[in-house]
């Protein structure tokens, strides 16, 4: 099979085992159960995880919540000071942003720095049907 051939989460597999995978990953799609399964795809190879297994110790999940569905920079902060700390398992870690452009700029903002400077063996998957709603700051440091 050549490399064209691939579907896109088999290739980032192959830059995974190559050591080169972007630690910034934009998941887009127009179903978001889709894009969701195939970010998860990807999240149980990282972190070693069985088949349609959902949680992990090094597996951080951030969603919209409320009645407007918005990140919140609160929710933003809480998942950074999650990711800055030592892995649960000594591998990598690895943060699903669900409907990711549901940020608030101010959530934006704050993660920007996390992905200009991610702590060592962190992937961060942003999950999206909408990416254009997602800050061109943000877009523009990661791999769509």
């Amino acid at each position: 099979m050549t490399n064209s051939a691939l579907d896109p989460v088999e290739k980032l597999s192959e830059r995974l085992a190559e050591g080169n995978l972007h630690h910034a990953l934009i998941f887009q799609g127009n179903d978001l159960e889709e894009t969701e399964r195939k970010a998860l795809e990807l999240t149980r190879e990282i972190l070693g995880m069985p088949d349609e297994r959902t949680q992990h110790p090094d597996l951080f999940h951030l969603r919209p919540s409320g009645k407007m569905r918005i990140i919140s920079v609160e929710k933003t902060r809480n998942l950074i000071g999650e990711l800055n700390r030592s892995s649960n398992q000594g591998g990598a870690k690895v943060a699903l942003l669900h409907e990711s452009d549901r940020m608030k700029k101010e959530a934006s903002n704050a993660f920007l720095k996390t992905l200009e400077e991610p702590p060592p063996e962190t992937y961060l998957f942003l999950l999206t049907i909408r990416p254009y709603s997602i800050l061109p700051t943000i877009r523009s440091r990661c791999m769509q």
